[in-house]
């Protein structure tokens, strides 16, 4: 890693390289590729079905931004610096070459390639190299919280007095026409429906603070000088289509790259929506599976789900863990169960009401008996039916009829009512045969 004033001087060679090589012949060279393999750049869908979860309803995708040349976004199946973090597969969005994503970090300023084609400004005057994907989605009745994971890297990290000029952003938002949206004015960056920001309310830059910021060691694995942890965005949401729009973009100039690795898009239902879905960023720190995602019983049946609390090494939670579980909607419930050696914890209830129920269930890292914002958690659903009537005994004054044995009440239809009247037609014959022979 450069310091602060041998970066600055780096940034001004490349410009100068850069003004020369305007006016010179272009030469072409040949070298080896630094793609990885794992990386692919499909269109925008492929893009957007690499981080959505299963159960997430994608209608669609698009590319409402992305620079004119190379190929700045794409998707990897290998492991990566702590992703994917759901499924297989994650989404890489750069401001440069999503090749160089996982290659070594043996250039101090990877994007400076003189190949480099710079993307104009989009939204004010200091952007550059944006790239914004729009996904299209639609929520159930009963979800109320949109979340994603990501990780936020790049070649500006350094010190303060280097990057403060070059703050380069990752930024999220629900709904939000172009036109609305985020805006770069100089070195600011002007935001207010982001909803992936800092503790202090600010997009996740080079300057994040806290539980947001960057470091070395958390890039580590990639091409990029620094990354923050893993992190988790949420939002409330409502039922319905909706669009998001995840953009990444430089900052001040076009130079050094930043990309954002993204995954686990999920919409779900959350027990307090007001606490567990709070608009913001947050390290991730467990993950919550639960399963099944879909059950359907009659009235009067019970019904169980099992929880799986895994740390981010895919590792399972120690013995006698809470997990808090609730139901809502046709029928409510609650109840805590603890984890096994395996990491799980099941929960039964059973339905009085026919509908559907929401099950939520959260991993209460703060032992508090309740679920709050930053604990891991997970929905599915469960629904209910009409309980079936069962086949009435014969009652005392029922005919029993040959063969069926079923009693009279429960025959319906005219094929029922021809059965019944050849057995009494039956009768009847027998009986004036039995009073002929008495009568001879």
């Amino acid at each position: 890693m450069l310091s602060g004033h041998g970066r600055s001087f780096a940034r001004a060679r490349v410009l100068r390289v850069l003004a020369i090589a305007a006016v010179l012949p272009v030469a072409v060279f040949a070298g080896p590729s630094a793609a990885f393999a794992s990386i692919t750049t499909p269109v925008a869908l492929g893009v957007a079905t690499a981080i959505g979860a299963s159960g997430t309803t994608i209608t669609g995708a698009s590319w409402a931004a992305k620079p004119a040349h190379g190929t700045p976004d794409g998707i990897s199946d290998a492991s990566l610096d702590g992703f994917p973090t759901d499924g297989s597969t994650f989404a890489v969005l750069t401001t440069g070459d999503v090749n160089d994503a996982p290659t070594a970090n043996n250039d101090p300023g990877t994007g400076t390639k003189l190949d480099d084609f710079p993307g104009l400004n989009v939204r004010g005057d200091k952007d550059f190299d944006v790239s914004i994907l729009k996904i299209d989605f639609t929520v159930g009745e009963r979800m109320n919280c949109l979340s994603f994971d990501f990780r936020f890297l790049s070649e500006e990290f350094g010190p303060p007095t280097f990057t403060s000029a070059y703050n380069d952003s990752f930024i999220a938002e629900l709904d939000t026409p172009p036109n609305t949206g985020w805006k770069t004015s100089g070195s600011s960056i002007v935001a207010p429906n982001n909803f992936a920001f800092d503790a202090n309310g600010h997009p996740i830059t080079i300057l994040s603070l806290g539980d947001t910021s960057m470091s070395a060691a958390e890039a580590d694995g990639t091409t990029y000088d620094g990354a923050t942890q893993i992190l988790t965005a949420n939002s409330p949401v409502t039922s319905g289509a909706h669009s998001l729009y995840l953009s990444i973009f430089d900052n001040g100039d076009q130079l050094y790259d930043s990309a954002v690795f993204l995954d686990n898009l999920v919409v779900g239902h959350a027990a307090d929506p007001k606490v567990q879905c709070v608009k913001g960023a947050e390290p991730k720190g467990f993950d919550l599976a639960l399963a099944p995602a879909t059950g359907t019983h009659p009235v009067g049946g019970s019904h169980t789900v099992t929880a799986t609390v895994t740390d981010l090494d895919g590792g399972a939670v120690a013995a006698g863990k809470a997990v808090v579980f609730a139901a809502s909607g046709a029928n409510t419930a609650a109840g805590t169960g603890t984890t096994n050696a395996s990491g799980q914890a099941a929960f039964s209830y059973t339905g009085t009401a026919v509908g559907t129920d929401s099950i939520s269930a959260c991993y209460d890292v703060n032992g508090n008996s309740a679920c709050d914002g930053g604990e891991p958690f997970a929905s599915v659903e469960a629904s209910w039916t009409a309980a079936t009537s069962a086949t009435p005994l014969p009652g005392a004054n029922d005919v029993i009829l040959p063969k069926t044995g079923r009693p009279v009440g429960v025959i319906a239809g005219i094929g029922g009512l021809a059965v019944l009247l050849g057995a009494v037609a039956i009768f009847l014959v027998r009986r004036r045969r039995v009073e002929r022979v008495i009568a001879e």
